[in-house]
């Protein structure tokens, strides 16, 4: 599916294999959510339920959407340069004196400032970089000549630098990534981790307690409860068929004979 979306040549870089890929899954995952909430929102709207379906490869299509079609004088899809920096000239990675950054200066008035700060306004009068088009076709020449200048600074010079001027730019790796999860003041107030506790994880941590992602998405009418554990594999089977009705035992028959499926941690409580 990476490999039919073009997902796997999009994230592999410029020249280099195809990598494997694992988001057609986080995908088909949104387009079910999608289908979901535009179902529920039909039913509000019109008082009647209807059919929805949605599937993997259509949710990666559209997720695509930007190269899964084609006509007469259609651009080339951008793909990152083979090391992996970014996508073009002014929307990449660069190495300074100490650290990189990432610089986000693709519209022409970015550009411009970009050049200012850099003292390159002499690539201004270039005409090979007058359009954004013009920037992405003579992209490593324009990355040849802007190098060398990133790497007169430190990445926490050239940051304040470039912002002070409108450029968009960011240390990017001034931490790692679980630092970031959980001391980046913006995701701490955000409340971006909490803690919670499975009794699925009991062999993995003391006393089944880890780290989740809080809900992304908060609604006023409908809070979202934060820090629910992991359940695993079945663990629901035996609460939704006692809910419509079947006894414990009569439950616990159908475990029996594997006409249905309980968790573990289910199956272990029922015998201790």
């Amino acid at each position: 599916m990476g490999a039919f979306s073009g997902n796997s040549v999009f994230q592999s870089g410029e020249g280099n294999v195809p990598k494997g890929d694992q988001s057609p899954d986080p995908i088909a995952g949104s387009g079910v959510a999608t289908g979901i909430m535009l179902g529920l929102a039909a039913r509000v709207l019109t008082g009647v339920g209807q059919y929805v379906e949605t599937s993997m490869m259509m949710s990666n299509i559209l997720c695509n959407s930007d190269d899964s079609f084609d006509y007469q004088g259609k651009p080339p899809r951008r793909v990152p340069d083979k090391a992996q920096l970014g996508l073009e000239a002014t929307y990449r990675l660069y190495e300074t004196a100490s650290g990189w950054i990432f610089v986000a200066a693709q519209f022409d008035a970015e550009f411009a400032r970009l050049c200012h700060v850099l003292d390159r306004e002499d690539l201004l009068g270039d005409p090979h970089y007058a359009t954004w088009r013009g920037r992405i076709d003579h992209r490593h020449e324009l990355e040849t000549a802007l190098e060398p200048v990133f790497r007169t600074r430190t990445a926490d010079e050239w940051e304040p630098l470039l912002r002070a001027a409108d450029v968009g730019c960011a240390r990017a790796d001034a931490t790692s990534h679980l630092r970031f999860l959980h001391s980046n003041p913006h995701t701490t107030a955000t409340g971006f981790m909490v803690p919670a506790q499975s009794p699925e994880f009991l062999d993995r941590s003391l006393a089944g307690r880890y780290w989740r992602h809080s809900p992304t998405v908060k609604f006023s009418d409908t809070p979202c409860l934060t820090g629910l554990p992991y359940r695993g594999l079945g663990s629901h089977t035996r609460e939704v068929l006692m809910r419509l009705g079947l006894s414990g035992d009569k439950v616990d028959e159908l475990v029996a004979r594997k006409v249905v499926s309980v968790s573990a941690v289910d199956q272990d409580q029922q015998s201790g």
